[in-house]
């Protein structure tokens, strides 16, 4: 079986088959086939598949301003990383005293924890708080 040869054409808003008007197509607008052209619906729109359209031009919009950040909840913020001082263990503590520690009492020495509360005595308060070293208070 050989194919008709079929040509269609647009014209001011017209679809044309072989010359003659079968359907209208307004700029944009919906296709309308001629009642007594309806059988070549499905024809046209394969035909209007193959053509090359304009592609409409991009508007001139200029760019976005960039959006500010988010305002941060105080609450929310992370907190500083803060390093305590660094104190002295008690083992560097002891190494400086300058008297001899009694081996039998340790560090309950009387003239030791006399040092102690002289030179550290907040360590001195931790170190022997409620306790009875020897007659004399502890705390200052």
């Amino acid at each position: 079986m050989a194919k008709a040869n079929v040509s269609y054409e647009h014209k001011d808003g017209k679809i044309f088959r072989n010359g003659e008007a079968v359907a209208d197509l307004p700029e944009g607008g919906v296709l309308w086939c001629h009642p007594k052209c309806a059988k070549y619906r499905v024809a046209i729109n394969n035909w209007l598949k193959t053509q090359d359209k304009p592609k409409p031009k991009a508007p001139d919009i200029p760019p976005a301003p960039d959006p500010e950040p988010p305002a941060v909840n105080p609450r929310k913020q992370p907190k500083p990383k803060v390093r305590p001082p660094v104190e002295k263990n008690w083992r560097d503590i002891r190494e400086e005293y300058p008297g001899e520690i009694d081996p039998a009492a340790g560090d309950k020495t009387p003239a030791f924890i006399t040092w102690l509360r002289e030179n550290y005595p907040e360590e001195a308060r931790k170190r022997y708080a409620n306790r009875k070293v020897f007659d004399s208070p502890t705390t200052e």
